[in-house]
């Protein structure tokens, strides 16, 4: 869970468009730690 964690707290320093574009692979990753997460838990 510290990937989706620490990309939504980046996210909250960089809310734009270019920065979330370079990041794109950080979200997908902080995304799918944080749906597998869910998973598990239901």
């Amino acid at each position: 869970m510290k990937k989706a964690l620490d990309f939504l707290k980046d996210l909250e320093r960089n809310n734009n468009k270019s920065w979330f574009d370079e990041n794109r692979k950080r979200y997908e990753e902080a995304k799918n730690e944080f749906i597998n997460r869910v998973v598990d838990h239901i």
